[in-house]
Parts: structure tokens; sequence; C-alpha cells
């Protein structure tokens, strides 16, 4: 009757069920009462249907860590590629501290070789010590510094070149500095140390018409490794201070870099005097006998007068001025010409004999290296003039090499001549242009020595440079006159 009396108290007059819990907190009771008022029987799940929920979520679980896996492997590679980059960018690094080490003591040429214009002759122009070098780079060098040119074009064409460097690798051949047959498809092939070796030496007996030096036997702990002929090399190359004598191995067959060869072409070029037109010409060497401004000069010849280094330069234009070191690598394949005009020009108006002067060749000469073309007129006033007072001159004229300079206007020339007064009735106006600048200049009987800079300009057309000036009397060096 209790238990009756409870359960009835849990029901209503209306037949619900009364709650002591808040309907928040009870899940639809209301769907357990059936319309007679009776308590539904609530529905049990079996074990095994429980079971297959809690499975159905473990496989989401799984699913999440196999994700998890595949992106934790994947974040591992990406690790681990990180790590290989950076270590190889290390090592990359260390490797060229250790090259740039290694070839540092080459840097030492890097100043003469750009003075000297040989690196213009770099395919890529650049001085880097640990660069590499082909074949037929190697060869244009070596030629180049032979010749101190540029350009072989003008003595050495070639029709329809099939890579860049053909021009100097052929005319080698046909010279016979090089046998070996290069061509477009091996010509960037790297080339040996020893190899450039044997190209220098056949350079200076072929090229220079020198004779190798063979007295002595370099310490090289290889030097038994090497064949008669390049032993040969080997011994002119240390006796004339090319290379270093050592008691190292010179391990001749390996592959050179630019660093190694800007020494060879530097020593070489410095030892046969190739960066001079004159390789008699002797280079001052004692410090006591330089001139004072000797570091405006690329190189100073002991055949040339301390002083006529010393003599200031004229300056029209201070800020477009160069110096002959300035100068040196834009101007030397021009110094044959320069001295070759030179020579013509002066050798022309010292050289005066009133009994034979003619108009025509006097004129021919005169023009075909002057700038401005002097008339016909103007000539004959001057012959007239010479024969008149029976002048007779005799003369000649040295370059002073290398006093080659841009006064900012006009690049100029150094040179020494000499004349003398064989006969005449006069001693003024005695030398062509004279006369056409309106003044008056008298010359001593006994004729001298004059240190003029012959100003040149370049004909804006063919680049060519011809000689632009009047009397030498307003050339004199150290006293230019307008």
């Amino acid at each position: 009757m209790e238990e009756n009396k409870k359960e009835n108290a849990n029901i209503n007059n209306n037949g619900n069920i009364k709650s002591k819990t808040t309907v928040n907190n009870v899940e639809n009771i209301t769907d357990n009462i059936s319309k007679d008022g009776q308590v539904k029987k609530q529905k049990i799940i079996p074990s095994y249907e429980k079971k297959n929920v809690k499975f159905s979520k473990n496989s989401k679980k799984n699913d999440n860590k196999k994700n998890f896996k595949i992106k934790s492997r994947f974040s591992k590679i990406i690790i681990f590629v990180i790590i290989i980059s950076i270590l190889a960018i290390i090592g990359l690094f260390i490797y060229n501290i250790y090259l740039n080490n290694k070839y540092k003591k080459y840097e030492i040429y890097n100043e003469k070789m750009s003075i000297y214009g040989f690196n213009l002759m770099y395919d890529n122009k650049s001085l880097i010590a640990k660069e590499k070098i082909t074949k037929s780079e190697a060869i244009k060098m070596v030629i180049s510094t032979a010749y101190n040119l540029y350009d072989i074009s003008n003595f050495a064409p070639i029709e329809n070149p099939t890579y860049d460097n053909e021009i100097w690798v052929k005319y080698a051949k046909e010279v016979g500095i090089v046998t070996e047959d290069i061509n477009k498809e091996n010509q960037n092939e790297r080339i040996t140390y020893i190899d450039v070796l044997m190209m220098l030496s056949k350079v200076k007996v072929d090229l220079l018409g020198m004779d190798l030096d063979i007295e002595g036997k370099p310490n090289f702990e290889d030097f038994d490794d090497y064949t008669n002929d390049e032993q040969t090399v080997l011994k002119d190359m240390v006796w004339n201070k090319i290379i270093e004598n050592n008691t190292t191995k010179l391990n001749g067959k390996r592959k050179i870099v630019k660093g190694e060869l800007n020494e060879l072409l530097i020593n070489f070029a410095e030892k046969y005097r190739t960066i001079s037109l004159n390789r008699l010409d002797k280079f001052v060497i004692n410090e006591e006998k330089l001139p004072y401004n000797y570091e405006e000069y690329p190189y100073v010849l002991a055949n040339v007068n301390k002083k006529i280094y010393e003599t200031k330069f004229y300056v029209e234009d201070a800020k477009e001025s160069k110096t002959p070191i300035e100068l040196y690598a834009e101007e030397k394949q021009n110094f044959q010409a320069i001295d070759g005009i030179i020579n013509k020009y002066f050798t022309t108006i010292l050289n005066i004999d009133y009994e034979k002067i003619s108009l025509e060749e006097f004129k021919d000469n005169i023009n075909f290296v002057s700038m401005y073309s002097y008339s016909d007129e103007q000539i004959k006033d001057y012959i007239d003039y010479v024969k008149a007072n029976k002048i007779k001159l005799s003369g000649n004229v040295n370059l002073q090499l290398p006093i080659i300079y841009y006064d900012g206007k006009n690049i100029r020339a150094r040179v020494i001549i000499e004349y003398n007064i064989e006969s005449s009735d006069t001693l003024e106006n005695l030398i062509f242009s004279d006369r056409l600048t309106g003044n008056t200049y008298k010359y001593n009987t006994k004729g001298e020595l004059m240190c003029l800079d012959v100003p040149f300009a370049r004909d804006e057309n063919t680049k060519n440079l011809y000689i632009s000036m009047g009397s030498i009397n307003k050339n004199i060096a150290g006293n230019i006159r307008k």
C-alpha cells in the first residue's frame, strides 16, 4: 500500500507524473508516458550496439592519428631537406673561404693586370683568382700579352668564326704556339698549368725571337715526372723567374685558374717588355733612380731621362684629363700608330733641303698624318721661304714612352726632337707651321734638343688618331701655349 501511495503520489490528478527535477534535467519524460497514463519502459540498447558506436568514435580518432602521422612524416622530410640545404650552404661557404685563402696571394697581380689592360681580354673581364679558364681563353690571353694588343684581325683575319675566341686559336695554331686541334666542341675544356708554360715558351722563341735558357735544374720534387721538352721549359721559366723555384711538387698537370695565369702573364710581360714598343728597353727597378712622380706611369724606362718624366703635364680640362697610367690600357693598342705618325711627321719637317723639296711630296707626307689638311697655298708659302733662304735642316725624333697622356681635350705624346741647321740665310721660322702662326721664332745656329708634347685628335668616323699641331714652339713640354 505504501509503495502504491508513493507511486501515486508522483502522478497528479491529470495523470501526469510529478517531477522533483526541472524540465531541463529530464529528457523527454512525456515520451515515456502512454495515453492511459502508464509509464513506458525505456528501450535498452544491446551491448553489441554500444560497442559498434564506440568503434565508430574510435575510427575517427584513428583517422586523426593517421593524418597526424602523415603530417609528422612530411614535416620530418621538410626539416631534413632544410638541414641538408643549410649544411650545403655552410659547406659551400667554407669551401669558398678555403679557395679565397688559397688564391689570395695572387691578388697582388690584379692592379697590374688592370693597368696593362690584360683583364679586358678575359671572357668575363673578371680578375677573380679562383675562376676557371678555358683552353681558347688561355690561348687568347697568351697571344694578347705577347703582342700587347686587344685585336689581331688586321693581320690574322678569320671569316665566319664558330665561337668567340676562334681567331686567337686559329692564329696560335698557324704560328705553332699550339699543336692540339681545338674546335667549337672542346674549346671550353680546361687547360693545365704546364700547357700554359709550354705556350709561353713557344711565344718567346717563335714570336719574340729569343732562345730558351736551359742552365741549372729546378728543385721541384716531381721534376723527373715531366717530358724532356717540359723539363727544358721549366728550366727556362725558373731561370728567368717567370715561376718560382722550390722543393715542393709543381703539380703541373693541375687545371690552372686565373690567379696563377695572372702571375705568369705579368712576369712574362715585364721580363720581356712586351708592354713596351721596344723589347730592348730596360725598366727602372732601383727606387733611387725613379722619378718622383713614377706612380703616374705604368712603367718607367731606364733610357728616358728622369727629368723628362718629371716635366709637368699640360691640362686643358682637369676633370677629363688622364695621366699615362690612367690612359695606358685605353690607348695602348694605338701606341704603334702614334709612333709611326710621329716619325713620319717630324722626319718630314725636320729634314729639309731647299734644293730637293717638292710641294707634292711634302703635302702628301704632312696631310697623310695630320688631322686637318694643309692647302697648297700654305705649303707653297713655306717652300718658297725655304728656297729663298737656302734652308737645309736635318733632324730626328724619339717617342718617350710611356709618356702619353690626355689633357682633357687631346691625347698628347711626349717626344724629343733634335734639329741641326746645315745651312740657312736666316734663323727665323725655319720649321714648317711657324709662319702660319703669325709669330716669329728664332732658332739656335748649332741646333738643339727640344722636348714636345705633341697633340693628337681622333677622327669621329674612323676613330683613328691624327697629329693636330701647329708650330713646335707652341707645344714645348711644360710650357704649352695656345
